[in-house]
């Protein structure tokens, strides 16, 4: 990314020149390894998160996308979290027969959350690497896209 670099709809105008972010990365490469400690130790995240909103509003636009990422990356993760967690007791608690297929159910649910949050940590921590801004930090899907 060049100092002349434009990103679409980031200023008054609907543009924005954005100098790289490359060398002032080092927050949000920090949270993202953060997000993938809490694989083995959860409180990393929430301290992680909290990070993300306290030094959201001091950066410009480049770092900003990454802790809007992050951000959304938490609650979104906890949402998919809580929302597998109650249909799996729905389907047992509803169906007694149901149990095992239940209990698969969640295994999946479980990858695929794993997976969506390791995809999620990946595309965005390389793009901090790189020093590239996110072009949908709101996104809910599975990788962050590059502008």
């Amino acid at each position: 990314m060049s100092e002349t670099d434009v990103v679409a709809g980031a200023g008054p105008e609907g543009e924005q020149r954005m100098p790289p972010i490359k060398g002032r990365a080092g927050m949000p490469i920090a949270i993202y390894a953060l997000y993938l400690a809490s694989f083995f130790v959860g409180i990393t995240s929430i301290i992680a998160v909290i990070l993300a909103y306290t030094s959201r509003e001091r950066e410009d636009y480049g770092l900003y996308t990454h802790y809007t990422f992050q951000i959304y990356t938490f609650w979104l993760g906890l949402l998919y979290s809580v929302g597998f967690g109650i249909a799996a007791a729905i389907l047992m608690l509803l169906a007694a027969s149901l149990g095992m297929f239940a209990m698969a159910l969640m295994a999946v649910a479980g990858i695929a959350l794993f997976a969506w949050f390791l995809l999620r940590c990946c595309t965005g921590l390389v793009m901090a690497i790189k020093g590239e801004p996110i072009a949908n930090p709101e996104s809910w899907g599975f990788v962050a896209s590059r502008t």
